[in-house]
């Protein structure tokens, strides 16, 4: 049976099939084993599972016209950006970031301004002159008065357009107001898919008509990718193209070079100054990318302080700052002292003996002391089989054999206290575990209550705010409790922390925006659940709290054996004892409640060993930023 795949969460994908309707699929594992992906548009052939609960198994995707990387869909003919003139106002930095990775992608691309009842003529104007000279389709509409939709819909007619732009320009009032005359045909569908009312929080495909898709994403990727050089990037902005060839040396940049043709087209105002400037803001950007170095291992010194605290203790690369780590001991010691004590005590009875034996025999048995020192010397560990020597006598035979018993004893002492360490190791975790769930669903459900309140204070704006967040916590608990042994993927990590910032954003209005822009080739690594989600909620509640237009950004970086997760807000930055307090698990900072930071970096550390963990980066400018340390594990998805 054949489908066409209209959105994907979480390990599971929503496969339209004609006249069949929706059908909840999970990806064969051999997708995994073959570098393949399923995206969405994607055609597939599934096998069906279970007719009634319309569930069932994806076994091949069939081949692609094309695909997309960022945002990451498949068989799509054109890309359609959605930008509000005014509330907000349009961000056309982060426009010139998308076109650049269309063009990279060689998607043809239209630009759609809304709310052009809210702005004045002459920016308008402005803005369309600015982008039309460079080669783009501009629309200028109104959704909410329906004036130029006509337009957009010849446009979009007859192909499958993805649809992208930041959150509140109003895209989707447009997906919707595309989709008005057939509701009856994509209610179900939506039903299936649980598509929420207003914020699109996965990539989704939306059928307009027999010919006509809209695949709604829920917004821009970054520019920091690994697959464009700096010297590709003025490749991208089409204005430069008439240029290329004029300028007085060749692989001009376009930059500090003499004679440049672009930079003289510049001055005479034939190619727009923003877009200049963004596209100078770019190649800095890739310029800085290529000096970033990988982070390296910090060397942990270790010690006693006073009652009975064991630490360890690090620099933090690049900056000033020192982590400890500080470890009661009787923790560690207090069921394993007896076994200590056994050992000490046999290692002694062992030494004694071999001291009498040598004291109490002759010259006769020199040689064949003298070859078991030897062979004790040879030892890797202090520790070997004793072989009796020839012509020893007696009393050496039975040396040989308890010094053999003994070092059977200690061996078996030894591995005793391995055990008992890695049992202690294990609770540790689970205890972890068992408190960040709990901590994270108390935290989301007091939110959603105190949405709640403001809305009934406000009975004419109802209670939409509280049935979105519940369906964000519908989609948490989906993930928290389908969870079987405490790890998840980057991918699925994403989804859950989008939910989450879906519900805080309700919380807290307009007053910070969030990006994503983890690579989609990092979606498979394994990660502990609720790893970024503590981070981000401490971001939120502290970080951009009172800060003007505040940013959070998730990003990721990839190296050889491992991938280092940076979560950054431009609010006020930590202090150095503050951000210590937090890793040593302080319960005076509400943000954590005594679990989040510490919680994590204790989890991380046990999981993956002290190379492994948080790291703060003191020295970022403008902003806070946490770096989560991890190796480059990948989970089969049949596991998850």
């Amino acid at each position: 049976m054949t489908g066409k795949i209209m959105k994907g969460i979480a390990g599971f994908y929503y496969v339209d099939v004609e006249e069949s309707g929706i059908y909840e699929c999970k990806a064969k594992g051999i997708f995994r084993k073959e570098g393949q992906k399923p995206l969405v548009g994607d055609l597939v052939e599934i096998e069906i599972l279970d007719e009634a609960e319309k569930t069932g198994n994806m076994t091949r995707i069939l081949p692609r016209k094309n695909e997309l990387i960022r945002p990451a869909v498949a068989n799509i003919d054109q890309a359609l950006v959605i930008f509000a003139l005014e509330n907000p106002t349009p961000n056309l930095t982060l426009l010139d970031r998308f076109l650049v990775m269309m063009e990279q992608q060689n998607v043809p691309t239209a630009i759609c301004f809304n709310k052009r009842d809210l702005a004045g003529e002459d920016y308008t104007d402005h803005l369309r002159s600015v982008y039309e000279n460079c080669g783009y389709r501009v629309f200028t509409v109104s959704a909410a008065k329906e004036q130029g939709m006509q337009e957009v819909e010849a446009y979009l007619k007859g192909k499958t357009t993805v649809v992208a732009g930041p959150s509140g320009v109003g895209k989707s009032s447009i997906t919707n107001r595309m989709q008005k005359e057939i509701q009856m045909e994509t209610g179900e569908i939506s039903k299936k898919l649980k598509k929420g009312k207003h914020t699109t929080r996965h990539s989704q495909m939306i059928p307009i008509d027999h010919e006509t898709y809209l695949c709604d994403t829920p917004g821009f990727s970054s520019l920091y990718t690994t697959d464009m050089e700096k010297e590709e990037l003025k490749n991208f902005f089409p204005e430069f193209h008439p240029y290329e060839g004029k300028c007085r040396f060749l692989g001009c940049i376009h930059g500090k070079e003499p004679g440049c043709a672009v930079k003289e087209a510049l001055e005479q105002g034939n190619i727009s100054k923003e877009r200049f400037e963004n596209y100078t803001m770019f190649y800095e950007e890739l310029k800085e990318q290529e000096i970033v170095k990988e982070i390296s291992d910090n060397e942990i010194t270790t010690g006693n302080l006073k009652d009975d605290f064991y630490y360890m203790e690090g620099e933090l690369e690049n900056t000033s700052n020192k982590l400890v780590y500080l470890i009661p001991q009787e923790i560690f010691l207090k069921e394993n002292r007896k076994i200590l004590q056994r050992i000490l005590e046999m290692l002694l009875l062992v030494i004694g003996f071999t001291v009498c034996t040598m004291l109490y025999f002759s010259k006769r048995i020199a040689k064949p002391l003298v070859e078991v020192a030897q062979t004790l010397e040879k030892a890797p560990n202090g520790m070997a089989v004793l072989e009796e020597p020839q012509g020893s006598f007696q009393e050496m035979s039975k040396f040989v054999f308890c010094y053999n018993q003994a070092g059977k004893k200690i061996e078996e002492l030894l591995g005793n206290v391995e055990r008992e360490s890695r049992l202690k190791e294990k609770a540790h975790y689970e205890m972890l575990m068992s408190q960040i769930s709990p901590h994270f669903i108390f935290n989301t459900v007091n939110s959603i209550r105190i949405m709640a309140i403001k809305e009934g204070q406000n009975r004419e704006g109802g209670n939409e705010n509280t049935e979105k967040a519940l369906e964000a916590l519908g989609d948490i608990l989906h993930a928290v409790y389908s969870n079987k042994n405490g790890m998840t993927t980057v991918g699925q990590e994403t989804a859950l922390l989008k939910s989450y910032v879906d519900i805080m954003q309700m919380r807290f209005g307009s007053s910070f925006q969030y990006y994503n822009v983890i690579p989609t080739e990092l979606f498979y690594y394994e990660i502990p659940a609720f790893t970024m989600q503590p981070i981000v909620e401490n971001a939120i509640l502290h970080g951009v709290k009172g800060v003007t237009a505040g940013q959070i950004i998730v990003s990721a970086i990839e190296y050889e054996n491992e991938f280092v997760i940076s979560v950054f807000n431009n609010g006020n930055s930590a202090d150095k004892k503050k951000i210590e307090d937090l890793l040593k698990g302080e319960k005076n900072q509400r943000a954590v409640t005594g679990i989040g930071l510490y919680n994590v970096n204790s989890r991380l550390k046990l999981l993956y060993g002290e190379s492994y963990g948080l790291i703060y980066n003191e020295k970022v400018r403008n902003g806070f930023e946490i770096w989560v340390r991890l190796p480059k594990k990948i989970t089969d998805s049949e596991e998850r």
